[in-house]
């Protein structure tokens, strides 16, 4: 009678401890309008019957951290806090283009950034609680143009089946989709509402120049083309005045992709990523397929090592 009371605890026992099966994890991300949120959202719609969960860092969890410290430091007005969190960062910014000492704006715009990458932490922790049970499937839509958030985001997976897409798409396309987004979204949700000059700034922070054209080259142009891009703007697209404008921020991205040659520009991206996907060229449906495929080798691959 012992021995099967001992076999029943080591039974139960190996199942609580022994039970736990990896998560998949995709995390997509890239410049505003390459068409991150639309990839996610099939996931959801297309492959339903995976039970694909998807989550974004640009919804409530990292926000309402952020509108919790914009209160709290009267950052903003109040009318400011019920909005979203790209307007209230530009609302921030504002506020603090207006302070007249110049050292009480560098302590401010310092400790507000340090609220964005605390926010950024509270998302991952969040994300990790996600992952507490094993066995989800998680589609993650979060910026990751930094080494430090992107190295965050590794030691945070590093025991799950997880790949990092870049979703890329041109820098002319950025620009015109700007354009209509803000056209369809003017009259539905202002809150969701992109600055050409802030986009710009975002886009170029992704990437940076190469000498010649290689495999990993994912867009080339020639920087005239640049310059009248952002100089002309050829759509109407508004600015947002408190950042680079023109020729201004032109030199600004100049400077920020270091320019090999006075002619063409070849840009790589800044970051390692598992897949690279461009939305010019596919539709945001052949992109899901295609990162779905990434994701089912790197699923199989990894339990093949596991059984080894």
């Amino acid at each position: 009678m012992k021995k099967v009371i001992k076999i029943f605890y080591i039974i139960l026992f190996s199942n609580i401890f022994f039970s736990y099966s990896k998560n998949t994890v995709i995390v997509i991300t890239g410049p505003s309008c390459a068409g991150k949120t639309s990839i996610s959202n099939i996931f959801q719609k297309h492959f339903c019957t995976e039970q694909w969960l998807t989550i974004s860092m640009t919804n409530s969890y990292r926000i309402q951290y952020l509108l919790l410290m914009a209160k709290m430091f009267h950052f903003v007005a109040e009318d400011f806090v019920t909005q979203n969190g790209i307007v209230l960062d530009q609302a921030v910014r504002t506020y603090l283009s207006k302070l007249d000492h110049e050292d009480e704006r560098k302590k401010k715009t310092q400790l507000w950034e340090s609220f964005r990458d605390e926010g950024e932490r509270i998302f991952i922790r969040f994300l990790e609680m996600l992952l507490i049970e094993g066995n989800k499937k998680i589609v993650v839509d979060i910026p990751v143009f930094k080494k430090c958030t992107l190295d965050l985001l590794k030691e945070s997976l590093k025991n799950e089946d997880v790949i990092f897409v870049l979703v890329h798409t041109s820098f002319k396309d950025t620009i015109g989709r700007v354009y209509q987004r803000n056209k369809i979204l003017n009259s539905v949700d202002s809150s969701e509402y992109r600055y050409a000059n802030q986009v710009i700034c975002r886009y170029f922070s992704y990437y940076f120049s190469i000498p010649q054209k290689d495999d990993a080259t994912v867009e080339t142009f020639s920087l005239q083309s640049l310059h009248d891009l952002i100089v002309s703007k050829d759509v109407d697209a508004e600015c947002l005045p408190q950042m680079p404008m023109d020729k201004e921020l032109f030199q600004y991205i100049i400077s920020q992709i270091h320019i090999f040659d006075q002619k063409n520009i070849y840009l790589k991206p800044r970051l390692h990523y598992d897949c690279v996907i461009n939305t010019s060229v596919m539709s945001s449906y052949d992109a899901a397929l295609v990162i779905r495929s990434v994701s089912k080798k790197q699923h199989a691959q990894s339990n093949l090592f596991a059984n080894e």
